[in-house]
């Protein structure tokens, strides 16, 4: 004969997973707002029934589980669109920085009030058709000559500027790699952290969340295996 309590065990698990599954409910939307949080659920499943010695079987087939419990607290994340992300976002972070770069080097060349080569160029040209008219004519060969080393100077300029651009960009690369060993410390730590707290078996989610934040960064700077 099955325990008196039985059922009772039976409705005290459904309300305890109920509990839980409201404090998972009440975790989720708090942090609705989180960079990188994943949403979590309750992965369920029924409990086996209790088994007896064959003496103490109840009569008739079939045996009543005792109830409901949690097989594990899981995220809604996917690893494959995970990886895709991370190298759509890699494939970006390379192609963004190179438009930043050619869009500067693309409006220097365009030129502005202190350099244009455009318009030098034209005087130039200009100049030399006019003298071409008349090449006897000194007035003319002053225009060219003026207009030439015009051209020269704003060539000097542009090239001065592509050199503080190429400074720059070298201040960038310290402060890139800078950032990359400090995320990629940081992500050690968190393995350490997430195997210590996985090592019974349940999973470290919201680690797992910050680890997967700084992939994802991660992956905005460097192409990341």
């Amino acid at each position: 004969m099955r325990s008196t309590f039985f059922g009772i065990e039976i409705a005290k698990t459904g309300l305890m997973i109920s509990q839980k599954g409201l404090d998972l409910t009440g975790h989720n939307i708090a942090n609705v707002d989180t960079a990188g949080y994943t949403r979590q659920r309750l992965n369920l499943s029924a409990r086996e029934p209790y088994f007896t010695i064959p003496q103490f079987k109840p009569i008739g087939n079939g045996l009543v589980g005792a109830g409901v419990r949690v097989v594990i607290l899981d995220q809604v994340r996917d690893s494959f669109l995970d990886r895709q992300f991370r190298r759509e976002y890699t494939m970006y972070g390379e192609w963004s920085t190179r438009v930043q770069g050619l869009t500067y080097v693309e409006a220097l060349l365009e030129g502005d009030e202190a350099a244009n080569l455009n318009k030098t160029l034209d005087k130039l040209f200009n100049a030399f058709n006019d003298l071409a008219k008349e090449p006897y004519d000194s007035a003319q060969r002053v225009v060219v000559k003026s207009a030439a080393e015009q051209l020269a100077a704003d060539y000097g300029k542009i090239h001065e500027r592509l050199l503080e651009m190429q400074r720059e960009q070298e201040l960038c690369v310290e402060a890139t790699v800078s950032r990359i060993n400090t995320i990629s410390e940081n992500i050690a730590r968190l393995n350490k952290n997430i195997y210590f707290f996985e090592i019974d078996g349940q999973p470290a989610n919201d680690l797992r969340d910050q680890r997967n934040l700084l992939l994802d960064e991660l992956t905005s700077l460097i192409d990341v295996d």
